[in-house]
């Protein structure tokens, strides 16, 4: 009797570590995965208008108001851009520095909320073809850019597969506001003749909806997650934020030779 109820103490104190890691926020996204960050930024202003919905759309399309057509006229390097810990920049007050999501996760694992969070970029680059406006291409190089969502709480129903989706439209206010770009980009290379690197003081990726998928592992200690944003003007940000690993189901485990060690104790007592 003794033994399995040590044996349901240790069960039992696996489940509150992994209890108490889950509902720990923030929840630091991986800064050595290498598919973290941008994947793909589609310009209303250069790639033209969406495409209407249709069948074979994803489920959030009409959120949205349609799906990006195949051409890019902005490409992104590297892709993905990763994502850095510091302060990012090109804010009117400096926001926390890393990156990170604030999640937490009930006790029930049923509802996570999410209020808000930073994402950071590395060093990027960003490739323009402006022939839609006669301005040009150009290259631009931005550092220390940056994300903030609004912090505004935002309660995801978890299925039962351990997965959540945020769909936030706060326009005309912003959702998830990006670094201002004149103020991170270090240098903007024009073809010659164009005249694409004068517009950057007008152009803005501030979103005012977006989309945040996260998938937790079967301990709710990290996630995987796909972000879309999207501007006031329609133009529409990728992003891949998975969270660091919290390895915690081994840290549970070690407990289970100490409860053996305790039970042994009681029993050699015992007799």
């Amino acid at each position: 009797m003794l033994r399995i109820s040590f044996s349901r103490i240790a069960a039992g104190a696996v489940l509150a570590l992994a209890s108490h890691a889950a509902a720990a926020a923030p929840m630091a996204i991986d800064t050595a995965n290498l598919l973290n960050g941008i994947t793909d930024i589609y310009s209303a202003t250069f790639d033209g208008a969406l495409s209407p919905c249709t069948g074979s759309s994803p489920s959030y399309c009409a959120f949205f108001g349609g799906t990006p057509g195949a051409v890019r006229n902005i490409t992104i390097s590297p892709t993905p851009t990763g994502v850095a810990n510091g302060v990012p920049g090109g804010f009117a007050s400096a926001p926390a520095a890393g990156s990170f999501l604030n999640v937490t996760v009930d006790a029930s694992h049923t509802m996570a909320a999410l209020a808000g969070g930073t994402i950071t970029f590395p060093t990027l680059s960003l490739t323009i073809n402006g022939a839609a406006l006669g301005a040009g291409s150009a290259v631009v190089v931005a550092s220390g850019a940056g994300m903030v969502i609004d912090p505004a709480v935002q309660e995801g129903v978890l299925n039962a597969d351990g997965q959540a989706e945020y769909l936030v439209n706060l326009a005309p206010a912003t959702a998830a506001d990006f670094s201002t770009l004149s103020q991170v980009v270090t240098s903007c290379t024009p073809s010659p003749g164009a005249t694409l690197c004068g517009l950057l003081p007008i152009l803005s990726l501030d979103m005012v909806r977006y989309r945040l998928f996260l998938d937790f592992d079967p301990t709710f200690t990290s996630f995987t997650g796909e972000f879309i944003g999207q501007t006031s003007n329609n133009s529409m940000i990728f992003a891949t934020l998975d969270s660091t690993v919290v390895p915690v189901p081994a840290a549970g485990w070690l407990l289970l030779p100490a409860a053996g060690a305790i039970a042994a104790r009681a029993r050699r007592r015992r007799s």
